[in-house]
């Protein structure tokens, strides 16, 4: 699997999630905040994907920055594993750089999508748990808690090294660290639910044992006034933790 310096540059930043569904707001939200030092990537989904096309989005952000482009298909790993070969090689011909996939299908499906982003060299990015209310079985959800461990064990066991973990739920973070960590010596975690959420960036890389961290900031970001600004707070936050731990 592809090294996380070879996608994300440095072991803590944060990448913008352009949930919006106008072709001239992403436009913006890129030039905003491409120079913003610990802005690492961009996160685009289906609501851009389905109306522009993921070869018009890569134009769009590749025109003003060469940070990687994180495509979300919000949830990808849904369907039979003979999609995961297909998602992937749309997102190979795209020039995408990475996908997030929630092998919410089974086992078969995450590894049909594994082998297929290891053949094409695209960093797959493996979610399991997710950041809002009434998703646990425990919480009147569809989803029990061993399954969404299984998940991560199961991709970190075939070499997946990204993941999604949520920064909403810094109770499960560690657990989560330490299950993956048995099988990727060197995991990448990025972190959606910061902000609007409620998601704190400082209590959540706590949580993470040093290891390389991402915040996903999304509407606290495009949707206010000053994007620059709003990206360079969060920013500095998480690069600031990288210091603490080193200090330390």
């Amino acid at each position: 699997m592809t090294k996380h310096f070879d996608l994300l540059g440095l072991r803590r930043g944060i990448i913008i999630s352009c949930d919006v569904t106008k072709i001239e707001v992403l436009e913006k939200i890129v030039e905003e905040t491409k120079t913003v030092q610990g802005v690492v990537g961009y996160k685009v989904g289906c609501l851009l994907g389905l109306k522009y096309g993921l070869h018009k989005i890569k134009q769009v952000i590749f025109d003003k920055t060469n940070l990687p482009i994180i495509y979300d298909h919000q949830k990808a790993g849904t369907d039979i594993p003979a999609i995961g070969e297909k998602l992937i090689d749309t997102c190979k011909e795209a020039g995408i750089s990475a996908l997030i996939v929630f092998p919410f299908s089974g086992p078969a499906t995450l590894k049909s999508f594994v082998n297929a982003a290891l053949k094409e060299h695209i960093t797959l990015i493996v979610g399991a748990a997710m950041t809002h209310e009434q998703f646990f079985e425990s919480e009147g959800g569809y989803l029990s808690e061993r399954s969404i461990e299984s998940m991560y064990d199961y991709a970190a066991s075939l070499g997946v090294s990204h993941f999604v973990v949520p920064a909403t739920r810094p109770n499960l973070l560690l657990k989560y660290v330490r299950l993956i960590s048995r099988h990727c010596r060197t995991p990448s975690f990025l972190l959606p639910g910061v902000g609007t959420q409620g998601g704190r960036i400082s209590e959540a890389f706590d949580q993470l044992e040093g290891h390389n961290a991402y915040a996903i900031i999304g509407s606290a970001v495009y949707a206010s006034e000053n994007m620059k600004e709003n990206a360079s707070r969060f920013a500095a936050e998480a690069i600031k933790s990288d210091c603490g731990e080193r200090e330390t």
